[in-house]
């Protein structure tokens, strides 16, 4: 009986012994440039989540201009930051993180198209830039002293359908010297002492800034063809009503006219 049991054991071993083990999916990780390069274009396709375990510097040359992946793809920067030198762009990028997100160096300048940044922080910033174009994106911070956009200098900022929101005491949604203009987008700071927009000159286009600002600029903006050969009296026929259209923005003080970037519009 003695000899059946070790025996049993002896087998049972073996069995465990040879099953194969399943195999967790290596973690996806960057430390350098290369590493991070190379692990964006791996998710171009499928997407996913890059852990960033050092700080990175990026566009020490013109070899690569920006991370434009065709699924989204999230960097998990915890407490490290990206040094961009040279003019850089993201599409379909959510950068996530516990310190300053993004310093872009060089007078370097910044693209987002549909991204989103999110730092999580006290005295962090999302973004320290020279120069900014944002469309379809989103841009946060959370904490005591935290800046969703800092701006070395008179730089110049342009949102198009962004939102960008501070949360804690003493926080700023935009700061900059320069000159802001917001179309069709959302500033809000929300804490004691914070505030929305810090800037030299500020140009508001149907947008939402709270607490509001002093020196914004304010426009009326009217719906309008331009150079689409589009007319009113065609607007009623089918197949004719136009998918974009471009805003006339009149200054009420000044007069002054300028037009929007060619937004989509819908028809009822």
């Amino acid at each position: 009986m003695k000899t059946r049991k070790t025996l049993l054991l002896i087998i049972l071993c073996l069995l465990f012994t040879g099953m194969p083990v399943s195999a967790q999916a290596p973690e996806n990780t960057a430390d350098s440039a290369e590493t991070l390069i190379s692990a964006v274009s791996a998710l171009n396709e499928t997407g996913g989540t890059i852990h960033v375990t050092k700080d990175i510097v990026l566009g020490r040359d013109s070899s690569i201009g920006g991370f434009e992946p065709d699924s989204s793809i999230t960097l998990d920067l915890g407490k490290n930051t990206l040094y961009i030198q040279n003019s850089f762009s993201f599409k379909n990028i959510t950068i996530t993180g516990q310190k300053t997100l993004l310093m872009l160096e060089n007078n370097a300048d910044l693209q987002l198209d549909h991204s989103t940044l999110t730092a999580e922080a006290e005295n962090s910033t999302a973004i320290k830039i020279s120069g900014l174009s944002a469309k379809a994106s989103k841009i946060e911070a959370a904490g005591t002293n935290t800046c969703g956009i800092s701006a070395v200098g008179t730089a110049y900022l342009s949102l198009d359908t962004t939102s960008v929101h501070t949360t804690g005491s003493s926080s700023t949604a935009i700061q900059t010297k320069g000159s802001l203009d917001a179309y069709f987008s959302e500033i809000t700071a929300d804490g004691t002492g914070a505030t929305a927009v810090d800037a030299g000159e500020v140009l508001l286009n149907t947008s939402i800034v709270s607490p509001e600002v002093e020196n914004a600029v304010i426009a009326d903006t009217t719906a309008v063809p331009k150079n689409a050969g589009y007319h009113y009296t065609e607007l009623n026929t089918p197949g004719s009503l136009p998918g974009s259209m471009v805003f006339k923005i009149t200054d009420k003080d000044t007069g002054d006219i300028r037009y929007s970037p060619s937004l989509p519009v819908c028809w009822n």
